[in-house]
């Protein structure tokens, strides 16, 4: 499977999430890689629904940005994410899935 980041923007929002592709084309590969993609496509949705909600700091800026890596089978994403006003760090986390075969086999949130 390989994979790119992608990055979505706003004027308050900035979001790099990755896209998996299949490269043997086998079946079980395209069910992971749809799975795959459909979490972060949803992760996405809710981070754009949070900036853009009424609740959002006005002058706020919203930051996540994923990075993947592989080992053996596994591959391990993980996104920090950072709420800054004014220049600062307001609020900070790191999300880390790892995934094999397309499940979710560990999570961790810092």
């Amino acid at each position: 499977m390989k994979h790119s980041i992608q990055l979505y923007t706003t004027k308050n929002t900035s979001v790099m999430i990755p896209v998996f592709t299949c490269e043997t084309g086998a079946i079980a590969e395209e069910e992971n890689t749809k799975r795959m993609n459909s979490f972060y496509t949803e992760f996405k949705a809710s981070v754009f629904s949070y900036t853009e909600g009424d609740g959002f700091p006005e002058g706020a800026k919203y930051i996540a940005k994923a990075t993947v890596t592989e080992q053996s089978n596994d591959l391990t994403v993980k996104v920090s994410l950072r709420l800054r006003k004014e220049g600062k760090t307001i609020s900070q986390r790191e999300l880390s899935h790892t995934w094999r075969d397309g499940v979710v086999i560990e999570k961790l949130i810092n």
